[in-house]
């Protein structure tokens, strides 16, 4: 998955809690005073979760874009060098004799 689609399944993610009410079945034997401030810490908390979430991916995806850069770096540093000295192909004497 790229980050565009990990980006907008998130957005997706946030509409859907944004538009749907948080925890109304449960929250209607509290009087309407008590019901507010509850939902709204719920929704902060959410959106606390998402934008950790989101922070946490942004690490993920630069880690895994400077592990690409460095093991395309390594294989070129690997190709360029001259075959006497890449080893492990059989050319080398084994040790000790």
């Amino acid at each position: 998955m790229n980050e565009a689609a990990i980006r907008k399944k998130i957005d997706e993610l946030q509409e859907a809690l944004s538009a749907s009410p948080l925890g109304d079945a449960g929250s209607m034997q509290l009087e309407e005073g008590e019901r507010t401030p509850s939902r709204r810490s719920r929704k902060t908390a959410v959106e606390d979760a998402l934008d950790h979430l989101r922070l946490l991916l942004k690490y993920l995806l630069f880690d895994l874009e400077a592990t690409r850069r460095e093991n395309r770096y390594l294989r070129q540093m690997l190709e360029s060098r001259p075959p006497s000295e890449r080893g492990g192909e059989g050319e080398a004497e084994p040790p000790g004799e």
